[in-house]
């Protein structure tokens, strides 16, 4: 996927592909367009797969759980496939977006903790005076000022960790299905 606009670019037909009347732009949201009808026409059918087998094992769905979660997924697969895309028309090497995406999800993963220890450690200099480790403690165990989920939900995979815990929560009536 990540070598949509930088393949052309590397090969020379983007360029050939610019000569014609479409503008940049049309380029660019044809090849958006290009790689979101893939995921959604992936997903749709996945998620009635889904629906019809919660339905038979369980005898139903819970509605808004359900249609949240489908859109959800449906929105953070259509973000990163765009911010992939945007960073494939930006770099002029097939190596420099690869390594562009992989940095950004390190930055941002949970698993390496980077997004926690620079930009959470910047917040609580500015918000909480101090860049020790207790100021941040003292804020994810409960004692959550605003500023501290305010940037907790800026790391777009906390977010969606989030979100998913908060549909989960929810209290859904299953309607029966059949």
């Amino acid at each position: 996927m990540f070598p949509e606009v930088v393949g052309e670019r590397e090969s020379g037909t983007l360029e050939l592909r610019l000569g014609l009347p479409a503008t940049n732009r049309d380029v660019l949201l044809a090849k958006l367009v290009s790689r979101l009808s893939p995921v959604v026409v992936t997903l749709l059918p996945l998620f009635v797969v889904l629906g019809v087998l919660m339905s038979s094992v369980y005898g139903g769905i819970p509605l808004v759980a359900f249609g949240l979660t489908a859109g959800w997924l449906l929105f953070y697969t259509s973000v990163w496939t765009t911010f992939v895309v945007g960073v494939s028309a930006a770099f002029s090497s097939q190596f420099r977006v690869l390594a562009a995406i992989c940095g950004t999800y390190l930055f941002f993963s949970p698993v390496t903790r980077i997004w926690d220890m620079v930009v959470m450690r910047l917040f609580s200099l500015v918000f909480a005076g101090s860049l020790t480790t207790p100021s941040l403690n003292a804020a994810a165990n409960g004692n959550s000022p605003a500023w501290y989920l305010y940037a907790e939900r800026l790391n777009p995979i906390h977010t969606l960790i989030w979100v998913g815990e908060w549909i989960t929560s929810l209290k859904d009536t299953v309607v029966p299905m059949g």
